[in-house]
């Protein structure tokens, strides 16, 4: 059992895609979070931007002549199919911890994530934070793994961008759930003992 970390329900693994880069292996988000993810960004975009991923992702033509040519070369030879996509996986994970193309890699998970250019999300990257007014840079979690430069906020209802904001501040207001009373009640707590 895992928690999805968008709709915090328990769920059995098979609800989740893998993700080699995790530590247990799945996405953090269920396939059906992921699927109204999927669909909401398809809904923000301009009518250009889905005409160009219409015909990348889902023109018949395209996904039936790839599909075909896979086949065809998986089925002349497993060994070398098999040699090939573990050198082509290798080599993707090597490229994704040259420490520039993961800068890069984040920022174009940011921007397609908020519906924002990937100008607007650099540039929120060097402001400061909306709470604390610190400007962080890329820090080391305690397992090993570097965390990225700043937060962008949304609403997780709307989904709406509020603003930029540290690390810390981002999983606190995360962990209050974006509740106002609760906030309201740790302030009053924090007052009651200082």
């Amino acid at each position: 059992m895992k928690t999805c970390c968008k709709c915090k329900v328990d769920k059995h693994e098979e609800e989740f895609y893998r993700d080699s880069g995790s530590l247990d292996g799945l996405q953090g988000r269920c396939r059906a979070c992921m699927s109204a993810d999927s669909k909401a960004r398809y809904a923000r975009m301009t009518p250009e931007e889905r005409s160009a991923y219409n015909k990348a992702h889902r023109d018949p033509v395209v996904q039936q002549r790839a599909e075909t040519s896979r086949r065809a070369r998986r089925k002349a030879d497993p060994k070398q199919w098999a040699e090939y996509t573990q050198k082509w996986n290798a080599a993707r994970r090597a490229r994704r911890k040259v420490p520039a193309v993961k800068a890069r890699l984040s920022l174009l998970k940011k921007s397609s994530t908020h519906g924002l250019s990937l100008e607007e999300c650099e540039a929120r990257q060097h402001l400061p934070c909306g709470i604390c007014g610190k400007l962080k840079g890329p820090e080391k979690s305690k397992r090993g793994y570097e965390r990225g430069t700043m937060s962008i906020d949304h609403c997780h209802v709307t989904g709406k961008v509020r603003g930029v904001l540290c690390n810390h501040c981002n999983r606190a207001l995360g962990l209050f759930e974006d509740s106002i009373p609760h906030l309201e009640a740790a302030i009053a707590y924090l007052k009651l003992y200082a």
